[in-house]
């Protein structure tokens, strides 16, 4: 690939990276990767990425819901829907031609606003669905955890394997330029996991999970507390051990955990089956501490969680 031919694909590599994205003291703000998510959807879907607001609103609102953070108002999708247009990488047609007021959700509607990716990247996209692929793993490490990846992917129409698939790098990036966008991918460490299971005795730190085939751990994963898209270490302290059920349950802000290491379930989880029961059962149970005090979970990464992830209020026990 020429240089001139790889421009374009670099150009708009550095500008999903650049998204201007709100992240002050780690707090979450994934409006915009996920409106983009969205769109990408719809673009690899319908063959294009036209978003209209009014009939797509409620969609957006409710992923907002789902993956963002806890929010006592609720979300709001026209803060990013109105103000992606300044990151070049959208663009918003009306009835009128003229553009919508800031943020505001009615005139959003009155207008009949429809936001769209423009034309010359939709069609480099379509031309190079490997490109879209990579912009959608860019966009997922850069916001959320690797357990919630492939629902996200569900969501907005795109089939996870393959993106799996297709994540190779088109475009040789430069070292400087992916360490300066914010969704660069920060580097794991491999011996956090085996750490962390080790200092949680191979067992879920909720349940008990400690299933084994031959001599390997089954099912049994490290959860970052704090996320590592959002300057989770791959520390111990910033680590639990925990069954596949509990780490996804865990990222999705359904479970928690308070400062004095009890389990936290959220009151907007309910079901009427079994294993939902057991869920709701470890309200206020104590999280099986790790072996040495040193590696307790930190109270600052437990604070993040509790301020970024769980689903407040949290349930108390009857």
């Amino acid at each position: 690939m020429t240089e001139a031919q790889s421009y374009p694909l670099q150009d708009w590599l550095n500008r999903i990276r650049g998204l201007n994205q709100w992240k002050q003291g780690g707090k979450r703000a994934p409006n915009k990767p996920l409106l983009l998510l969205y769109a990408l959807g719809k673009l690899h879907n319908n063959g294009n990425s036209r978003v209209v607001f009014e009939s797509d609103e409620v969609r957006l609102k409710q992923m907002l819901e789902d993956f963002g953070p806890p929010r006592p108002g609720g979300h709001s999708p026209e803060y990013a829907f109105s103000r992606m247009d300044r990151d070049r990488i959208w663009e918003i047609d009306t009835s009128d031609g003229a553009s919508p007021a800031v943020d505001s959700r009615r005139a959003l509607i009155e207008a009949n606003a429809v936001g769209r990716l423009p034309d010359n990247d939709e069609e480099l996209l379509k031309s190079r669905p490997e490109l879209l692929y990579q912009t959608v793993q860019t966009l997922l490490r850069g916001n959320w955890p690797d357990s919630l990846h492939s629902e996200i992917c569900e969501r907005v129409g795109l089939d996870f394997e393959s993106v799996l698939a297709g994540d190779t790098a088109v475009v040789d990036t430069t070292a400087d330029s992916a360490a300066s966008g914010r969704q660069a991918e920060q580097k794991r460490d491999p011996d956090f996991r085996p750490q962390v299971l080790r200092a949680y005795e191979y067992q879920c730190a909720m349940c008990g999970w400690d299933a084994r085939l031959s001599d390997s751990s089954v099912a049994l994963e490290a959860a970052h507390i704090r996320w590592k898209a959002y300057q989770g270490p791959d520390d111990p302290r910033n680590g639990v051990c925990l069954c596949v059920l509990h780490h996804r349950l865990f990222d999705r802000g359904v479970l928690g955990i308070s400062p004095d290491l009890r389990i936290k379930v959220s009151q907007d989880f309910n079901g009427r089956g079994r294993p939902a029961q057991l869920v709701i059962e470890l309200a206020n149970q104590e999280l099986t501490p790790p072996q040495a005090s040193g590696q307790r979970p930190d109270e600052q990464y437990i604070h993040w969680h509790q301020t970024q992830v769980f689903k407040s209020p949290a349930r108390v026990p009857h």
